[in-house]
C-alpha cells in the first residue's frame, strides 16, 4: 500500500465518491480493492469517528475543499 495520504492533500474534482466504513474501519483487503478500482485512500488522521457522522464530516470537508461550501 502506498503512504497514507489526507483529504487535504489530494485535488478534488468533478465527481467524488467517498466510501465510508464501519467504526472498527478497513481491512488490508478491502482497501487494495478500492485502489484496484481507481479509488484514493486518504484518511483523516487519529479521529475514529461514528459511522453515522462520518459521512456528515466527510461531505462537509470535500464540499470545503472544492470550494462549494459558499
Amino acid at each position: 500500500l502506498e503512504r497514507e495520504r489526507f483529504l487535504r492533500d489530494v485535488k478534488v474534482k468533478e465527481s467524488v465518491i467517498a466510501l465510508i466504513g464501519n467504526e472498527g474501519g478497513w481491512s488490508q483487503k478491502e482497501v487494495e480493492m478500492a485502489q484496484k478500482y481507481g479509488f484514493i485512500t486518504v484518511g483523516l488522521g487519529n479521529r475514529i469517528l461514528r459511522a453515522e457522522v462520518a459521512p456528515v464530516v466527510i461531505s462537509s470537508l470535500i464540499l470545503f475543499k472544492s470550494g462549494d461550501l459558499g
